[in-house]
């Protein structure tokens, strides 16, 4: 496995939380009882009450490969959520859905993402 190098975004309801990951390598992460194997952005667990506009994640020439997640979104999970993804790579990854990219009530743009099956 890999060294830890997950992120994860949370925020109480009125704030805005705002992650900007480029030219970064997430490789071989484990999120074992968890969904995003690399990279979460979800709602804050004590407050649970924001929308999707408070929480913000770009990623941008990135390499998000052989991470895996017990629940969903292998190399990203993101719930209540906006992201932008932007000439990424996203292979490899494992989860039991969204082996790549798992999105629950988000909003998800992207350009230039190259998304490959568990396979390869």
């Amino acid at each position: 496995m890999g060294a830890l190098a997950r992120i994860m975004l949370s925020a109480a309801p009125l704030h805005t939380t705002s992650e900007q990951v480029t030219n970064s390598r997430f490789v071989g992460n484990s999120a074992p009882d968890g969904n995003g194997g690399a990279i979460a952005s979800l709602q804050d667990n004590y407050f649970q009450s924001g929308d999707k506009s408070n929480y913000r994640l770009t990623v941008t020439n990135s390499d998000v490969h052989a991470n895996d997640a017990g629940g969903n979104g292998g190399g990203i999970y993101l719930n209540v959520s906006t992201a932008t993804l932007t000439n990424n790579n996203l292979s490899g990854n494992h989860a039991a859905l969204g082996r790549a990219v798992y999105a629950s009530q988000s909003t998800l743009n992207g350009s230039n993402v190259t998304l490959y099956t568990a396979d390869q």
